[in-house]
């Protein structure tokens, strides 16, 4: 019976540790020489998955401990293990949302979240389709069918996301003025002037010049416009703003 030596192995390695915090995107490549040549290797004990050969690349780690065990296939009963560690990514803080308010249509609707400082921030809506990157992001909105559930990251410059947050941004149909009624008292030049406008949601605020707004739709005791209108010379404005500012 001839007794053979064990076969002496050397492994070099190298690890690539988990990029961003989660993503499993960790690596151990190893270089193996010595003994046969002829080598078997296997991570955590799992031999399904075992790699031949001189040069090996584990791939998708997760962060943690790993266990790689070699084998010089010319001395079976001959096994090394070599213990890794996969370094976590980078764990990127969530961003902080207050409560949006309601937007009427045609609006300029301000996206803004609170961050740490170095991160920014990346917005998106599957549908309808939005996405930016940016703190603050400015967006219009269009219709009502802009409406739509949105989420909000933090991201850092090597493409790294934290978990995202979810709002509800609401659109609605803009409001209409249906008609503006001047009764003008002759006698006292004094006018009464009634708007009727229409609202698909939410209680209306009404302005003459578009500064000063009050929620009754009603204006009373306006003598210019009653001497105006007697001399066909009204060309009165009216403004109605959004139900829900």
């Amino acid at each position: 019976m001839e007794i053979n030596p064990q076969p002496v192995v050397q492994v070099s390695s190298q690890l690539q540790h988990e990029l961003c915090a989660g993503q499993a995107n960790g690596k151990i490549q190893i270089n193996i020489s010595g003994g046969s040549g002829n080598y078997l290797s296997y991570l955590n004990q799992q031999t399904a998955n075992s790699q031949s050969g001189s040069n090996v690349i584990f791939s998708n780690l997760s962060a943690g401990t790993h266990t790689l065990s070699v084998q010089d296939l010319s001395c079976n009963a001959h096994l090394q293990t070599f213990i890794y560690t996969i370094l976590p990514g980078t764990m990127i803080p969530i961003p902080q949302i207050g409560i949006l308010p309601e937007y009427c249509e045609g609006e300029t609707i301000v996206l803004q979240a609170q961050v740490a400082s170095g991160y920014n921030v990346l917005w998106h809506c599957p549908n309808p389709y939005f996405q930016a990157i940016g703190n603050p992001v400015t967006i219009q909105a269009i219709n009502a069918l802009s409406s739509g559930t949105f989420q909000v990251k933090t991201i850092d410059s090597n493409g790294c996301a934290s978990a995202p947050v979810l709002f509800q941004l609401n659109i609605h149909a803009k409001p209409q003025i249906d008609s503006v009624i001047i009764v003008c008292d002759t006698l006292s030049l004094i006018a009464n002037v009634q708007i009727q406008s229409t609202s698909s949601n939410g209680h209306l605020w009404y302005s003459l010049d578009g500064v000063q707004f009050q929620s009754q739709p009603n204006f009373l005791r306006f003598r210019l416009v009653c001497i105006l209108f007697m001399y066909e010379m009204v060309n009165l404005f009216v403004w109605i703003h959004c139900p829900y500012k």
